[in-house]
């Protein structure tokens, strides 16, 4: 579904309703409206007070999220709605294999955000970012 990198998702950042705790020092003074700290005084949580302390524990219910649809080029559909494309076409693949003239099979080939993702080291050194996100994920999410 390589044509929905670049269309056919909606991201935004949203309140999820479920609270979870900021990690100490990752917290960020420009979101400060999105945190909340427990209530001491009556229990529970409030919204966060300022100043901002990197120290305090902050906890949100916002997160960025990703929503996919329109997911036509799993089957081999083109952006015409044409199905020609076999299985494992990627983003960067020619209508016509070999053939840079006859243009990138999906609409996504020229996004700058999955160019990088794809590439990091090319195309401008997001690859320490992925690799902590991907141990993170690997330690937090996959564990037993």
């Amino acid at each position: 579904m390589m044509d929905n990198r670049a269309k056919n998702t909606f991201w935004h950042f949203a309140k999820t309703g479920t609270r979870k705790a900021v990690p100490i020092g990752r917290a960020f003074e420009g979101l400060m409206h999105v945190y909340e700290e427990v209530d001491t005084v009556n229990g529970g949580y409030k919204a966060a007070e300022a100043p901002f302390d990197n120290s305090k524990q902050y906890y949100t219910q916002y997160a960025f999220d990703l929503w996919v649809y329109d997911t036509d080029t799993a089957v081999g559909i083109d952006n015409n709605g044409v199905l020609i494309f076999p299985y494992g076409k990627e983003d960067g693949d020619f209508r016509v294999d070999g053939d840079p003239d006859s243009g990138y099979a999906f609409n996504g080939a020229g996004s700058i955000f999955w160019r990088r993702l794809k590439d990091p080291v090319q195309q401008g050194g997001l690859e320490d970012g992925i690799i902590n996100v991907m141990e993170t994920a690997k330690e937090n999410c996959f564990s037993s």
